[in-house]
Order: C-alpha cells, then structure tokens, then sequence
C-alpha cells in the first residue's frame, strides 16, 4: 500500500521543482512580477525551504499586485514559513517590518503570537491573539485568534481568561471539535459542569466526535463529577478501540 503514497509523494516533488523552474525563468526577464514570486514561495515552502520562500512570499504581499484570494492564501504561507523557520527572533522581526510596512493582518498576527510565545513572552503574545480577533474579518480568523488565546491562558494558569476566548469560539463554530476540546477542558477546571454538558451535547448532535474529542470530554466530566456521564463515554471509547 505504500507504492501509490511513494509515487504520488515524486510526483508532487516534480511537480513543486518545476514551478520553481518556471518562475525562475519569468522572473530572469520580470524581477518582480508576483505571481511568479507568489508561486516559487508555495512551492519553496512545500519543499520545506522556508528559509528561501520568505523573500518571495513577502515581496509578492508587498507588492499588492496579487488577486483577493491569492494574497489571502500568501499571507497565510508567509505567517505558516516564518512560524516553521528555527530562526524565531529572525522571523519575528521579518513580521514586525511586514506589519509596519502593510498594516496589521489576522494571519500574521497569530503567527506573531506563536513566535512570542516561543520566545516565552506570553504577555505579548495574548496582545497579538486578542489583535488577531480584531482585526480579522471572517469568523474562522476570529476563531483562530480565540483558540490560541484560550491555550495559551490555560498554560499560564487563567481560566477565567481562557474560559472567555474559548466561549467566544464555541459561539462562532459551536460542535467544533477543537473548539469543543478546550472549551470543556476549561470549564472543567472552573466547575462550569452547565458549559461542560452543553459542549458534549452540541458535539454529539455533530457528524464530527472523534475519539480524540469524546476523551476530552469524558475527562472533563469526571473533573466536574458526572461520573455516569464520563464512564458512558469511556466505554464507548474501549468498544470503538476493540472494534
């Protein structure tokens, strides 16, 4: 079974190199067209050359020639590269001269976070969560913005504040499994049974309860003291595992 993974995995790589080749030969006759730059960045990136995408995929943000819905899906890349560099301060940086330059972005922003977070600066990095939500213009970037807030509260020991982001989330995609994963977590470790039960209710009434989300959940009810409630869902868990 692992001919097919092994086949379509050279031809991706093929397919990535010679995008690469392709723009290098546009950009030899126009430096800065960019969707050439847009292009060679994704396909650096898919090779895992962070490093080299960079460049190629903020001078095609920069240069604000691309359509709507490849810029969105560049800034995406460029947050999801400097994230993946291990050049952290290097990369926190290349994002502070992209927002000073450009303007704050939900994308980047959240990509800022995580940098700061790395760095063990969690101060700075709920403010660039909490900026994320506001700047972002769609539900799912708010969201996003939310659920990282919500974690990193959790690791530095507030609920409360952690409680709030992840209420907001559950509000915007309620039955997301993610979603759903720290909002019962946090209620848990508040006493919140009331949010815990109706996290579990929303989730079951989904086509998405994974296992992963059933145990959290089963854990989080125990934490509140709905033990019947816990061991119906740690049984079905053993069954789904024999099965």
């Amino acid at each position: 079974h692992s001919f097919p993974t092994r086949r379509s995995s050279d031809l991706d790589l093929k397919r990535y190199r010679a995008a690469i080749g392709a723009a290098d030969r546009i950009l030899a006759s126009v430096p800065d067209f960019a969707p050439a730059l847009f292009f060679r960045g994704l396909a650096l990136a898919a090779l895992g050359k962070n490093n080299e995408a960079l460049p190629d995929l903020v001078a095609a943000v920069d240069s604000k020639a691309l359509a709507p819905g490849d810029d969105q899906y560049a800034r995406r890349s460029l947050a999801m590269a400097a994230v993946a560099i291990p050049a952290t301060t290097d990369a926190l940086a290349l994002l502070a001269r992209e927002e000073a330059q450009a303007g704050a972005d939900s994308t980047l922003l959240v990509a800022k976070g995580q940098l700061l977070e790395r760095l063990g600066r969690n101060t700075e990095a709920m403010v660039a969560y909490d900026d994320a939500v506001n700047h972002a213009n769609k539900d799912e970037e708010k969201r996003t913005g939310w659920m990282f807030g919500a974690e990193l509260a959790l690791k530095t020991g507030d609920p409360t504040g952690a409680l709030s982001r992840a209420q907001a989330a559950w509000k915007s995609a309620p039955g997301n499994p993610e979603v759903a994963t720290v909002l019962a977590e946090t209620a848990s470790r508040l006493g919140r049974t009331d949010l815990v039960e109706s996290a579990e209710r929303e989730a079951k009434s989904t086509s998405s309860m994974d296992r992963g989300l059933r145990e959290s959940l089963a854990n989080a009810l125990f934490r509140v003291g709905r033990y019947d409630q816990a061991a119906t869902n740690f049984e079905e868990l053993a069954q789904t595992a024999v099965s």
